[in-house]
């Protein structure tokens, strides 16, 4: 338990590690320029088309192949704009569109932001799969845990001692009825003094026979079924007050 409970620990750890990256290269994004026509409903232009493109007066102009000009409107600090934009730099520019709007930036800060995307998405794939790893050790020290309550020397799982003899109003159609209760179901031979058991015999009495599961496909020891056999319960407790 101790070792799965460190692990836990270091998986924690370098999962809060790629959460400070990811953070970290979230901030230091490139800023994209999103601007947005003039037009009540925008037309999509080919930003291979653009020659040349300027702030002016909160507008940018952005000046196309065929020498028109259309107008967009900036979403962004007018300032910022008017430094990074400047007549006549097309070539030190990069225009593109995503979904409504027009973006733009300058091509080595484009550059950065691709990389920076491959290496957030890098990051992200990363944390994903740490985070998988901490639910599937919690899940693990859970049902561990779970177990250990009991605290019997022999290894158990607990489950219903299901009726062959058909259905009946009060069955729930899958060999339980409304009182059915779950026992301890030994997994290995037992012997202790008066108590004797086989592996897939049950702890309240031999004479209940051996166990027959119900599903072949399902790891029984996995689900947390609380025992509610009351001989079951009585036996454990005189275990337990025997070994204080």
């Amino acid at each position: 338990m101790k070792l799965l409970k460190d692990q836990l620990q270091i998986v924690g750890k370098e999962c809060s590690e790629l959460l400070e990256q990811q953070t970290k290269f979230e901030n230091n994004r490139l800023q994209l320029f999103h601007v947005t026509q003039h037009y009540t409903n925008p037309r999509l232009i080919n930003a291979n088309n653009v020659y040349d493109a300027f702030y002016e007066d909160g507008i940018v102009h952005v000046i196309l192949n065929n020498d028109k000009t259309e107008k967009f409107y900036f979403d962004e600090d007018q300032n910022v704009i008017d430094a990074f934009f400047k007549k006549g730099q097309r070539e030190d520019l990069v225009f593109w569109f995503g979904g409504r709007f027009f973006n733009v930036a300058k091509k080595t800060n484009y550059e950065e932001h691709k990389l920076n995307r491959k290496t957030l998405e890098e990051i992200a794939e990363k944390i994903r799969e740490k985070r998988f790893e901490i639910h599937a050790l919690q899940d693990k020290i859970e049902r561990i845990e779970f177990w250990e309550q009991y605290n019997l020397p022999f290894k158990f799982i607990a489950d219903i001692k299901i009726a062959l003899s058909g259905l009946s109003e009060s069955s729930s159609g899958n060999g339980c009825k409304s009182n059915t209760v779950r026992h301890v179901v030994l997994q290995e031979d037992y012997v202790s003094g008066s108590l004797k058991r086989k592996t897939n015999q049950y702890l309240c009495s031999q004479q209940k026979g051996l166990y027959i599961p119900l599903y072949t496909d399902i790891k029984i020891e996995d689900i947390q079924h609380v025992i509610t056999c009351k001989e079951c319960l009585v036996r454990i407790e005189k275990y337990k007050k025997n070994n204080q």
